[in-house]
């Protein structure tokens, strides 16, 4: 399926169903994570949850999947006998790739790495009352939760050095990868932005909720990888299924609506 690429204006959406009174609203975290699978509209995706966390009062942590890039290592990996060890290591950082990638539309408001921001100029003294200036990329938990509203995107490769305890194999990809960011961010669900709807059942309908435990026995590992159900399970943690080709449905994850997804509980 095809998207549009005027459905991730915010204009497209309407905003007296997604916005959210910020005067009554507090601060909350949410961490998400941009599936490979979402490679070419992720720009656009990245670009809809930037303007949606500023809008909604919300302090969004983007962890991004490897997509091309990890299956590229994946690739190089099986076809040279690289260890496991290496090749764990090779597709984190393929996950930074991504990162550059889909951040590399970020065009206004946003301070980079370096704490500089380009088009500081361009800002209103409206805009630069109104946001909380942010780098676009951060590596540490403590960054995180210094910030306030408005969106960062997670590099793991150095929390996870430091902190190595997932298993080095293909069975742990970005997704738990992206669990455990949340998990060490104090967050206690994940939402996974995908190319489908969530996880289906035999008859192809959409799953609303099905447990870590019941992924396992049927093994349905089409949607998230073979380590994850576990890692959820063993931290109490949720994730929400969506998909990202859909911002009206994103938005109401956010905001805690019924829409079409699926929820992968602990229990």
């Amino acid at each position: 399926m095809r998207i549009q690429r005027s459905v991730y204006r915010i204009s497209a959406i309407n905003n007296n169903r997604i916005h959210v009174n910020m005067q009554k609203a507090s601060i909350r975290l949410e961490v998400l994570k941009i599936g490979g699978s979402l490679f070419r509209y992720s720009r656009e995706i990245i670009q809809f949850l930037k303007r949606f966390s500023y809008e909604n009062a919300l302090n969004i942590v983007v962890v991004p999947g490897g997509g091309p890039f990890a299956s590229f290592v994946r690739k190089i990996a099986f076809e040279n006998d690289v260890s496991d060890d290496a090749a764990h290591w090779m597709a984190v950082l393929a996950m930074h790739q991504y990162a550059f990638f889909f951040t590399d539309s970020f065009t206004d408001s946003f301070t980079d790495s370096a704490g500089t921001d380009s088009s500081r100029q361009h800002k209103s003294t409206d805009d630069s009352k109104d946001s909380t200036e942010r780098k676009v990329f951060v590596e540490r938990v403590d960054e995180i939760h210094a910030a306030k509203k408005g969106i960062s995107v997670f590099l793991p490769f150095q929390l996870l050095r430091e902190d190595d305890r997932l298993e080095h194999s293909w069975n742990v990809t970005s997704d738990t990868i992206a669990a455990f960011v949340a998990m060490r961010l104090g967050a206690k669900r994940l939402v996974k932005l995908t190319d489908v709807d969530g996880i289906y059942d035999r008859q192809r309908v959409v799953m609303r909720r099905i447990s870590a435990d019941e992924i396992i026995r049927r093994r349905l590992f089409g949607c998230v990888d073979e380590a994850l159900p576990g890692f959820l399970k063993e931290n109490n943690m949720r994730c929400i299924i969506v998909s990202g080709k859909h911002p009206e449905r994103v938005a109401d994850v956010l905001l805690g609506r019924r829409t079409i997804c699926t929820e992968i509980t602990p229990l």
